[in-house]
């Protein structure tokens, strides 16, 4: 798990961070980070990553149920639009976990900086561009060229759309936003490119 889960980089890099006041993000935390994260105040843990068979959740499992944290789990992929049903299960768990709360993926780069990008904007008033700088850029280890850019695109479709009709992001979501056109409209951009960087930084 140390080597195939990228376990060696974050115990040295946890890639810690606040999104907001009572929100965090950070990489799959080991046991005893998720300690560390319950003396800081951390009632929930959102994982990004949904369950898996694979001993980094079974750790994560006993560690939340030892340590009396709420594990809330819920599958965000890093190479894909987010459908229309993903934006919605995340703002209403964004209204309903009990904070403060903790969300991981696997390196803490992508699936965490789209969930925490969308979290600024549906929860704290962020707009798009500001959100997206915060959450999703090289601070992180997120790397827009590779096909994780995908997430990037995805809020740009959304600028693009508002300069020629200006509407809130949830409106659009609702009723413009089309993931099958979006992931289209990147991948024939996209294809081939950056295919080599893709598979050195992939993190799903």
């Amino acid at each position: 798990m140390l080597v195939t889960d990228h376990g060696v980089v974050r115990s040295v890099h946890p890639n810690w961070g606040e999104v907001a006041p009572g929100v965090y993000r950070s990489a799959q935390p080991s046991p005893g980070q998720l300690r560390r994260a319950r003396a800081r105040g951390i009632k929930t843990v959102l994982n990004l990553r949904a369950e898996r068979n694979c001993g980094a959740f079974v750790l994560e499992e006993e560690a939340c149920a030892a340590l009396g944290l709420e594990l809330v789990n819920i599958q965000v992929r890093s190479r894909d639009v987010p459908s229309k049903e993903l934006i919605g299960q995340l703002d209403q768990l964004f209204h309903t976990l009990d904070r403060p709360f903790l969300m991981h993926c696997k390196s803490g780069a992508d699936r965490t900086g789209i969930a925490g990008t969308l979290y600024l904007i549906l929860h704290e008033g962020w707009d798009v561009e500001t959100a997206m700088r915060a959450q999703l850029s090289w601070r992180w280890g997120h790397i827009r060229e590779a096909k994780t850019g995908m997430l990037d695109f995805f809020f740009e479709s959304y600028l693009a759309d508002n300069r020629r009709q200006p509407m809130a992001f949830r409106q659009w979501v609702e009723e413009v936003y089309d993931p099958a056109a979006v992931k289209q409209a990147f991948m024939e951009r996209w294809r081939g490119r950056w295919f080599g960087l893709d598979l050195s930084f992939w993190r799903e």
